[in-house]
């Protein structure tokens, strides 16, 4: 899904789902959200560089523990595939 991501924003995005964020304030206060479950992360990152915001990557390590995935992939593939499907409207 990077690589998508990465194509329709026009930037090099490593990992579009990492949870880790840093946001400007001025970002999120412009971007008028229309999801709200995991394809949310690919919507901010699309609207934020549609409106001109440059957006870095920086590593981190992941550690994990027993935690148990909460995404359904099929269910958030669907979404994620609706959310591009809506292509400008996004």
């Amino acid at each position: 899904m990077s690589w998508l991501i990465s194509f329709i924003t026009r930037q090099n995005i490593s990992d579009t789902q990492c949870g880790f964020r840093l946001i400007k304030a001025e970002v999120l206060k412009r971007i008028e959200l229309k999801t709200s479950k995991f394809e949310t992360e690919s919507e901010i990152l699309i609207k934020a560089s549609r409106m001109g915001f440059k957006i870095k990557s920086l590593p981190i390590r992941s550690v994990y523990g027993k935690e148990k995935s909460q995404i359904k992939p099929f269910i958030d593939t669907f979404r994620f595939i609706k959310l591009i499907s809506r292509g400008r409207k996004c």
